[in-house]
């Protein structure tokens, strides 16, 4: 009979922990019920620039929840800089965490810097009542950005706009390829003298020079620019390893069959001097970036020209200005990337040139710094 008592006593011993085990199972199961409905929200940011910083705001409306605590998580975009947050927020990088208790339902800030010209916000909230253990609500939230427009600058290049990736390949056969300006220009080159088209560029693909003899040109450029006013803007990159020092390398020009009386053109001097050029009857006006470093990378060039004046840019920032006190070169007839207007063996440019925009009228300087900050990113 004791025996049959402690069989039954262990029974009922074994009977209470398996109930608390399953209490304690259930409870874990149902402690975080989501009972509010789960929602998903997009929508879009307004303009922005890249590199200028704006606010992102986060509105928080009441659910009703009497006693508990809300948590919020907001990532920017990858790479974007995340400088401040409202309400003790906590920065991780490019995610930002709120815990607010009690719950406190107004407008959460944080401020961005945004670095590329699109990216997504993604955001989770979530509320939960403390004294009943539970979630009341999640709200996924993804934010699309809108870049600003870019400015009209980066493609309302009247004359020539040449991406200069039309083509990969070899240089042995002629190409010609119509630019990007709407006007119908055709750019080309004759078998043997052509650049080589390669895949790395600035901004995709780019040509690819030899110094020797390749050079692109256009019989449409010089007559529509009349040497009145105008400017050329590309980026380039220099191999200067084999190149002689003591030559002139022109990366691009305008001239005619007067030679050396009439042309403008952007070319590379003794001792790494950069030059901007315009020569009229003879009379030479010209700006210099003396010993530049640094050639070998990329970098962006413009020219503008008036009847009256010069301007040098490098990279968006200005150079020098020089007084053209000789006045318009007139028609200037030919056009070549690569080498001067009129041809001359030792005045082949050797790199890769890209982007290449040239308008019949002078940039101001605040368009030359469009161009440079905002329109190949």
């Amino acid at each position: 009979m004791k025996k049959r008592s402690n069989f039954y006593f262990l029974v009922l011993v074994l009977v209470i922990f398996l109930g608390i085990i399953l209490v304690m199972f259930y409870r874990g199961l149902t402690g975080f019920v989501v009972s509010g409905a789960e929602v998903s929200r997009s929508f879009s940011i307004g303009n922005y620039r890249v590199d200028e910083g704006f606010d992102v705001s986060i509105q928080l409306t009441d659910s009703g929840l009497q006693s508990g605590a809300i948590g919020v998580q907001e990532t920017a975009p990858e790479g974007w800089e995340v400088t401040r947050a409202s309400d003790k927020g906590v920065i991780r990088g490019n995610k930002i965490e709120w815990l607010l208790v009690p719950p406190k339902f107004e407008t959460l800030t944080y401020s961005v810097i945004p670095k590329t010209q699109t990216g997504e916000f993604n955001g989770v909230w979530m509320t939960e009542d403390l004294e009943e253990n539970r979630i009341l609500g999640k709200t996924e939230i993804t934010m699309e950005t809108t870049p600003t427009p870019k400015p009209a600058v980066c493609t309302n290049a009247n004359v020539l706009l040449a991406k200069m990736d039309d083509y990969v390949g070899t240089t042995a056969e002629a190409k010609s390829f119509i630019d990007g300006s709407g006007t119908g220009k055709i750019l080309a080159c004759a078998a043997g003298s052509c650049p080589e088209g390669i895949a790395a560029g600035k901004v995709g693909g780019s040509m690819r020079f030899d110094g020797t003899n390749d050079y692109l040109n256009s019989s449409g450029v010089a007559s529509a620019i009349n040497g009145n006013q105008g400017t050329f803007a590309l980026w380039a990159r220099f191999n200067l390893g084999t190149l002689n020092d003591s030559l002139a390398h022109v990366i691009i020009g305008l001239g005619n069959s007067a030679g050396d009386k009439n042309y403008i053109d952007l070319r590379k001097v003794v001792s790494n001097d950069f030059v901007f050029r315009y020569m009229r009857v003879g009379n030479a006006f010209e700006v210099k970036r003396a010993g530049m470093t640094g050639a070998e990378t990329w970098h962006y060039y413009a020219a503008v020209w008036t009847a009256t004046e010069i301007k040098f840019y490098i990279d968006g920032v200005l150079i020098g200005t020089t007084t053209n006190s000789a006045g318009s070169v007139g028609n200037l007839g030919q056009f070549r990337i690569g080498t001067r207007g009129f041809q001359a063996p030792y005045t082949f440019f050797k790199g890769q040139i890209d982007e290449v925009y040239i308008w019949n009228r002078a940039l101001t300087e605040s368009e030359v710094q469009e161009l440079y900050n905002q329109c190949f990113a």
